[in-house]
């Protein structure tokens, strides 16, 4: 009764969090009493994570993000433990294989859309320097830069580094689930 009550009430404050996340991009919305409830009610649990620096580089800021990952692996776990009743070694090692994959997965997810909608940005407007365009330059520049560095003859068309880009992408996407879903089956699988 215990975990599928604490499961309950994690999965309501994954909801609280992720309404934050998204509302924070919207300004009008970022105002009120209804927010500043939310505010109160999530800033001292995101609070733990804003102190970590690697989570925050430049524009981007991957706070909410790491929060939510640490919830869902508290909440994977609470529900493995009300379906069986039993904390193994294996079953620790395999959630946090699992919330590690879901966050490389977002990321990679991320940078796949970011590159794609580069790419648009690119094909089909004459001027994209705007804020969106700089920020998925901002993006996507690293990957970029890689994909230029590592191809055997130089590239000059920007739009064929960002093809390759996210066709490399996709590739580590579909590996890291094939190896991860391995790795989390077998970790769980473990009997102690």
């Amino acid at each position: 009764m215990f975990w599928h009550l604490l499961s309950g009430l994690l999965v309501v404050y994954i909801i609280l969090i992720s309404m934050r996340f998204l509302l924070s991009w919207f300004p009008g919305s970022a105002s009120g009493p209804g927010w500043r409830a939310l505010l109160r009610f999530t800033d001292p649990y995101l609070r733990l994570f804003r102190g970590i620096s690697f989570l925050r580089r430049g524009l981007f800021d991957f706070t909410a993000v790491a929060a939510v990952l640490v919830l869902i692996v508290a909440l994977d776990l609470s529900r493995a433990l009300a379906a069986g009743g039993r904390f193994t070694l294996g079953l620790l090692l395999g959630t946090l294989a699992g919330a590690l994959w879901s966050g490389l997965s977002f990321l990679l997810i991320l940078f796949i859309a970011a590159a794609a909608l580069r790419l648009i940005f690119r094909l089909f407007t004459r001027r994209y320097e705007n804020p969106v365009g700089e920020l998925l330059e901002a993006l996507v520049r690293p990957a970029v830069s890689a994909a230029r560095a590592l191809l055997p003859r130089p590239v000059s068309k920007e739009e064929h580094l960002l093809v390759v880009v996210i066709v490399a992408l996709l590739i580590a996407h579909l590996l890291g689930a094939l190896l991860f879903g391995l790795l989390r089956a077998a970790l769980l699988a473990l009997p102690f």
